[in-house]
């Protein structure tokens, strides 16, 4: 399974907390029940998988970050054993802008969608994408 998706999601999301007050050993606290919870999410034989999950290793976790509703549960569960405030991370991550955001984690993409409450996306982000055998064959060969 591309476990690299979802530390590049995970680097994504708590990236704004290594920049305030949040002890590091909290992060770390945070990162690892985080992920923890999206690799269940994402593994096919877990009984929690996600509805697209398949066995060869295929699979897409949504997350939408809003202040106008609770946090997914992975999250939540996160930020109650780490102790990091999920309002406090919710605004670091949308810029403290008053940001939403739509979290895409795919096996091979992660990307991100910010908007303000009611209103539509301000634009598609492409956090991370997974490099082909064959484009980095071209690389390699430059």
């Amino acid at each position: 399974m591309p476990i690299q998706a979802i530390d590049q999601a995970i680097s994504f999301l708590t990236t704004p907390l290594s920049r305030t007050t949040v002890s590091a050993s909290a992060l770390s606290v945070l990162q690892a029940h985080l992920y923890a919870a999206l690799v269940a999410l994402a593994n096919p034989s877990s009984s929690r998988r996600s509805s697209s999950s398949s066995s060869s290793g295929h699979f897409e976790i949504r997350l939408r970050l809003a202040s106008t509703m609770p946090p997914p549960e992975c999250i939540a569960r996160a930020c109650d054993a780490s102790g990091v405030a999920w309002s406090e991370w919710l605004f670091l991550i949308g810029g403290g802008m008053g940001l939403d955001l739509d979290v895409n984690i795919r096996h091979d993409t992660v990307t991100a969608s910010f908007s303000r409450a009611g209103t539509p996306s301000l634009g598609l982000v492409t956090v991370w994408q997974q490099v082909s055998s064959r484009e980095q064959l071209l690389v390699d060969c430059k």
